[in-house]
C-alpha cells in the first residue's frame, strides 16, 4: 500500500501476532531454573536415613546398598553421555566449524577436559588442605586437619561438580529445547542420588561425625552450584558451537563419574555373587531408563543457512 505521494505505508501491527514462545525457547529461564532447583533438592536425599527403618538398613548393609545404587547410576550416566550429550554435541559443534578435523579435536578435547576436571579439583583441594597424611600416627596428632581436608574435599568438590552440572543442564535447555533438557535432568538426578548419599554417609560417619541436620544443610549449600552454573549460562549469549562444546564437556564429566566413582563400588571386596549380579542388572536397568527416551527423541539439530534442518551440518568425509 502507498500514500498519495507514492510512499510505502508501513503497518502499525500485523496478524497473526508474533509468537512469544520463540523468545521463551531462546532463554528458557523457567524450565532451566526448575530443573536446577530439582537437582539441588537431591542434595537432601540423606533425609531418608533419618527414618528408623532406613537408618538401620543402611547401617547394616552400607556396601550392598552403595553397590546396587552405583550400578544403576553408572548405567544411567553412561547412557546419557553416549546416547545424548556426546552424540548431540557433534552436530552443534559442526555448525561453527565445518571441517571434520576442526570438529573432532575440539569435541575430543572438551570430553577429556571434562573427564579430568573432578581429578584436578581433588588435587587442588588436597594441596590446599595439606595433602594426604604420611602415617596413622601423624593423622592422630592432627585430627582437626584431617577432618578439614575431608570436609572440604566433599563440599568444595561437590560444589564445582554441581556447577558443571548447571553449565551443561542450562546448555541443554537453551541450545536443544525442553525435551532434551528434561532428559539430561533425568540423568543428572540419577547420578546425583548415590553421590549425595555417599557424601552424607561420609559427613555423618566417624571421620567427620557431623549431626544429620548439619550434614544435610552443608550438602544443600554445596548443591547450589548447579543453580549458579545454570544462571551463568542463561545470562550469557552462547552460540550453537559453544553449546556443543559444553555438552561434550558435560559428557566427559559424566564419563569420569561413572568410571571412577560408580563402577569401582560394584567391585568392592566382600560383596556376595548375588549382590554383584544384582549390581550389573541395576546397570542395565539404568541404561534402559535413559535409552527409552530415544523412542520419541528428536536430535538437537541446528538449522542450516537456508533454514532447513541439516542433521549432518559441517561433516566432510
Amino acid at each position: 500500500m502507498k500514500d498519495r505521494q507514492g510512499v510505502d505505508i508501513e503497518p502499525v501491527a500485523e496478524l497473526p501476532e508474533a509468537k512469544e514462545e520463540e523468545a521463551t525457547e531462546a532463554d528458557p529461564w523457567g524450565s532451566t531454573m526448575a530443573a536446577a532447583i530439582a537437582t539441588n533438592l537431591i542434595s537432601l536425599v540423606g533425609v531418608v536415613f533419618l527414618v528408623p527403618v532406613c537408618m538401620k538398613a543402611s547401617a547394616n548393609h552400607v556396601t550392598e546398598f552403595q553397590s546396587l545404587s552405583s550400578g544403576f547410576a553408572a548405567g544411567a550416566i553412561l547412557a546419557c553421555a553416549f546416547f545424548l550429550l556426546l552424540y548431540e554435541s557433534t552436530h552443534l559443534i559442526a555448525v561453527e566449524w565445518k571441517n571434520e578435523v576442526d570438529v573432532l579435536w575440539r569435541w575430543g578435547t572438551m570430553i577429556m577436559a571434562g573427564f579430568l576436571l573432578p581429578a584436578l579439583t581433588h588435587i587442588v583441594v588436597t594441596a590446599v588442605m595439606g595433602g594426604q597424611k604420611k602415617s596413622d600416627s601423624e593423622a592422630a596428632l592432627r585430627p582437626a586437619s584431617t577432618r578439614a581436608r575431608l570436609i572440604s574435599g566433599i563440599l568444595i568438590g561437590d560444589f564445582f561438580h554441581n556447577l558443571c552440572d548447571g553449565f551443561f543442564l542450562a546448555a541443554a535447555f537453551k541450545g536443544c529445547g525442553e525435551s532434551f533438557g528434561w532428559t539430561v535432568l533425568l540423568g543428572t538426578i540419577i547420578h546425583e542420588i548415590p553421590q549425595e548419599i555417599a557424601d552424607y554417609t561420609l559427613l555423618t560417619g566417624p571421620e567427620v561425625a557431623w549431626k544429620p541436620v548439619k550434614a544435610l544443610l552443608s550438602n544443600f549449600v554445596s548443591g547450589l552450584g548447579v543453580v549458579f552454573g545454570a544462571v551463568i549460562i542463561l545470562a550469557s549469549e552462547i552460540g550453537d558451537g559453544s553449546t556443543g562444546l559444553l555438552l561434550a564437556f558435560g559428557g566427559g564429566v559424566y564419563l569420569h563419574v561413572a568410571a571412577t566413582e560408580c563402577m569401582p563400588r560394584i567391585y568392592k571386596g566382600g560383596l556376595s555373587p548375588k549382590v554383584q549380579v544384582g549390581s550389573q542388572m541395576a546397570f542395565f536397568v539404568g541404561a534402559i531408563v535413559i535409552g527409552l527416551v530415544l523412542i520419541k527423541h528428536e536430535h538437537c539439530v541446528p538449522e542450516a543457512a537456508d533454514g532447513d534442518s541439516d542433521p549432518h551440518a559441517g561433516h566432510h568425509h
